[in-house]
């Protein structure tokens, strides 16, 4: 059985990576009575409110909803890395 612990911490870390070390704005919200994870990426910090998210994601860690959460956590931590190193030829922005 997948426990999501590890992969959980990964991610949040590397929002706060992101958040602290380059313009885009990390909004990221574990909400423990549903299982839900949902992480919002905005363009700068500044006008992160008024501002269209650049990546959405959000999804029940439990997997429960049809969803597998240990892909959705390995793609979540390849998008947060490709914003916190955006040279590494192949990411994004």
């Amino acid at each position: 059985m997948f426990k999501p612990v590890k992969l959980l911490g990964e991610v949040m870390a590397l929002a706060y990576l992101v958040n602290t070390n380059t313009d885009y704005c990390v909004m990221i919200r574990y909400a423990g009575h549903v299982d839900e994870l949902k992480i919002q990426v905005f363009p700068n910090k500044e006008h992160c409110v008024e501002d269209e998210p650049v990546y959405v994601s959000e999804f029940y860690v439990d997997g429960k909803h049809g969803c597998d959460p240990e892909k959705e956590l390995l793609e979540l931590k390849s998008v947060l890395e490709s914003y916190l190193y955006p040279n590494i030829e192949g990411t994004r922005p």
